[in-house]
């Protein structure tokens, strides 16, 4: 999994495999990771991946996710 920074700061980071992209990001309150699809119909949905210390811990998370088979049966559609 390759990791880019999607702002100038380093403060988020996304990681495109296939048609999944996972995000970290850096926040106040820690370190959100998460995962994002579009459906076959090109829905929006989006997994929360829980929230950690810090990002490497997070890029962990979405690492281990993807190892583990991806499973996105419980990623709840987003409006944007």
């Amino acid at each position: 999994m390759l990791w880019k920074a999607d702002d100038a700061f380093n403060n988020a980071f996304s990681a495109q495999v296939a048609n999944i992209t996972y995000h970290v990001a850096s926040r106040k309150y820690g370190h959100p990771a998460y995962v994002e699809v579009r459906d076959p119909l090109g829905v929006l949905k989006r997994l929360d991946l829980g929230n950690y210390v810090t990002i490497g811990q997070a890029q962990r998370a979405c690492k281990r996710h993807h190892a583990a088979g991806c499973d996105l049966r419980r990623a709840d559609k987003i409006a944007r």
